[in-house]
């Protein structure tokens, strides 16, 4: 069973849900921004704040296995490898759709939406499975 948070830590939790909420919303637009620079520095700091605005929503999906139950642990450990499969896969066969000229080549899957669906899609995969398994 997942432990149960005290109100300071749930605040934290909420905290960090917050800002890895508003660091993944706008790190891109400001990402986007600093890399149609001119200068060199200036785009350099917009690869990292790509990157780095990726760390606290890491930080809490790790944090959320570390408080589940074993298997709550393993059905996400599993989505995780279905959805990094699926992702893959899509993201290849979306290649090879672009390059059969099927879709227009400026025609772009978004990188996080699609990451989402696919991590859903692998939970529903994981609980199903271990629901139906005898």
């Amino acid at each position: 069973m997942p432990k149960v948070l005290t109100l300071k830590q749930a605040l934290k939790v909420w905290g960090w849900m917050i800002l890895s909420a508003v660091l993944l919303l706008k790190g891109g637009t400001l990402s986007d921004s600093l890399v149609a620079s001119t200068s060199p520095a200036t785009r350099w700091l917009g690869v990292g704040v790509a990157a780095l605005s990726q760390v606290p929503w890491i930080v809490l999906v790790a944090w959320g296995f570390t408080v589940a139950d074993e298997y709550e642990r393993h059905i996400g450990l599993v989505a995780t490898a279905i959805a990094f499969v699926g992702y893959v896969l899509l993201y290849v066969i979306f290649a090879a759709i672009q390059n059969a000229h099927l879709v227009d080549e400026h025609f772009y899957l978004p990188y996080l939406p699609v990451a989402g669906i696919m991590w859903l899609f692998g939970l529903g995969v994981a609980k199903l499975y271990h629901r139906l398994r005898p």
